[in-house]
């Protein structure tokens, strides 16, 4: 009864969203151009740093797609927590992610975007780890702070992609970017399935050990 509840709340809120947008978000015209850069294009013309830092995004996000649906079921079925416990849970990693995230972008601008970024990525392959280890309620909570943790290199990444980007392709480039990592991600939610079904912790030790990859090619190439 409370998810349908959830979800009923939920539609009217977007539908608010929808209608703020559509009413007060105006786009500029983009300037016109003779002919868009087809996939094969955009791709073979990406800088080197934008295909590093794509396969380094591809192992951090793959490492917590492996993870991801498995989350709840661990902490309730495996800590033992209730339903409630784990809804503070997720309040506690919004949080954490709204504190960081414009701080951290103010001071990318300053101080440079890869170390933040870098940042981001350990981030992303620590909070797998510390939920493998987690046995009590606090130590899902120190977790799940790092989790929201995560976002405060998300900036620093995104304005990295757009930078590296060539101009003349740069929508082509950033749209190609997200849809080969969206596509390569895709079946990791699987991978978790068949490590689940060995053991509860493992989809977490390899999605940490899978996360931790792209941060060590991301500090070796890029930083």
């Amino acid at each position: 009864r409370g998810v349908k509840t959830g979800l009923l709340v939920t539609i009217p809120l977007v539908a608010v969203a929808v209608f703020l947008q559509n009413r007060w978000y105006i786009e500029s015209a983009p300037p016109r151009r003779d002919e868009a850069p087809g996939l094969s294009e955009a791709f073979s013309g990406m800088h080197g740093s934008l295909r590093t830092l794509l396969f380094c995004d591809i192992l951090a996000r793959m490492g917590q797609t492996i993870t991801k649906m498995y989350l709840v079921l661990y902490a309730l079925n495996v800590v033992g927590i209730d339903s409630l416990h784990y809804g503070f849970l997720v309040a506690v990693q919004a949080t954490a992610s709204i504190l960081v995230y414009i701080p951290v972008a103010r001071l990318s601008d300053t101080r440079g975007r890869r170390p933040f970024v870098a940042l981001t990525f350990l981030f992303f392959a620590l909070f797998p780890a510390l939920v493998a280890i987690s046995r009590s309620f606090p130590m899902l909570l120190l977790a799940f702070l790092v989790a929201g943790l995560r976002e405060s290199g998300e900036p620093s990444r995104k304005a990295m992609i757009v930078d590296l980007a060539a101009e003349s392709a740069r929508g082509s480039q950033v749209g190609l970017y997200y849809s080969i990592r969206g596509f390569v991600v895709m079946p990791g939610s699987i991978i978790g399935a068949f490590l689940w079904a060995i053991s509860p912790s493992l989809p977490f030790v390899v999605g940490s050990l899978v996360a931790f990859m792209g941060l060590m090619v991301f500090l070796k190439r890029l930083l």
